[in-house]
């Protein structure tokens, strides 16, 4: 009856066993080091340094200073609310300044996320737990935090720097994790590092295979708009990069030329480094902006949109003009 009871209790207690069977110092070092990347990495992004500096420089403390925080669990989530209320309240009152153009997607809402969830991470590595070790779960945290981290887009030359921060993080992250599971009586030493190899080669292959096709977007885009062409039926020659800055279509003699029914123009984001999003079709009507059928965005008079620097598929003898965007 005692093994059994033994055998049963014992599933229930794993969670518990992994902490105590943990090494102090390398867990906790190890979850400074993924503070110090996450905050980085948003730094990094969103053009904020305050934020990260000081994030960064209380992680170090944590780790150096002997004094620990001793909560109960309620006490604990009240201190995770308190944080979490006021940096939205902080949010209302003195909204987040993102430093980049053109977001991805609710910039200023993924930055307050990532915001909270940094804190959240800091202070746990102030409390103190069995043992003196951060709890495990803060590697999950810190995974659920890196998306909104880093949300907002950056130019074709900043993305190495970005995924390299990644790779650097992931990394980490599956070293925090496999400590917890150094000496765990039933796993084998053996099954110690294929386990984090795995973790590290699966996330780090994924990253890769993400980073990878956009850069085959960029390098290989003049490919992908011959394609285009013969899947949407039109000439080449009838294709424009965009509007000049007196609101004039650019020179339209190719597709008289081509004798093409409608006028192709290029569609490239806004963003650096302006990748190829496909074509839209208009009847030609007027070379002016707006007399043309096609309702288009930018403002009237000298600055009618972003310039940036274009792709590379884009032949440099189009380069005249401003690109545009349409609605």
């Amino acid at each position: 009856m005692f093994e059994t009871t033994r055998h049963v209790d014992e599933p229930l207690f794993a969670f518990e066993r992994i902490e105590k069977q943990a090494s102090s110092s390398q867990i906790r070092w190890l979850a400074i080091v993924e503070l110090l990347i996450l905050t980085y990495l948003l730094g990094y992004v969103s053009g904020a340094r305050a934020f990260p500096i000081t994030i960064a420089g209380l992680a170090i403390f944590s780790g150096a200073s002997p004094w620990r925080l001793r909560l109960h669990k309620p006490l604990q989530l009240w201190l995770y609310a308190v944080i979490t209320i006021g940096f939205v309240l902080y949010y209302f009152l003195s909204p987040v300044q993102i430093l980049i153009e053109d977001p991805l997607f609710f910039p200023a809402q993924t930055h307050l996320i990532a915001r909270i969830l940094i804190s959240i991470c800091l202070v746990t590595l102030f409390l103190q737990h069995d043992r003196d070790r951060p709890p495990i779960w803060l590697a999950g945290m810190g995974a659920v935090c890196l998306p909104f981290a880093v949300n907002l887009p950056l130019g074709y030359s900043d993305h190495h720097t970005l995924l390299y921060g990644i790779i650097a993080y992931v990394g980490v992250m599956a070293l925090y994790g496999n400590e917890w599971r150094r000496r765990r009586v039933a796993l084998s030493r053996r099954h110690r590092w294929p386990r984090a190899i795995a973790l590290l080669v699966t996330l780090s292959t994924s990253l890769l295979i993400g980073a990878g096709s956009a850069y085959a977007l960029q390098r290989y885009e003049k490919n992908i708009e011959y394609y285009l062409e013969e899947f949407l039926g039109y000439d080449s020659r009838a294709v424009r990069p965009g509007f000049t800055i007196g609101n004039r279509l650019n020179d339209v003699s190719n597709w008289k030329t081509a004798k093409a029914d409608e006028l192709a123009l290029r569609v490239f984001s806004e963003s650096p480094p302006g990748y190829l999003r496909g074509v839209v079709f208009d009847t030609y009507q007027s070379p002016r902006r707006n007399e043309s059928l096609t309702v288009w965005t930018g403002q009237e008079g000298s600055s009618v949109l972003h310039r940036m620097e274009p792709p590379r598929g884009l032949p440099i003898s189009k380069l005249h003009g401003q690109l545009y965007s349409v609605v």
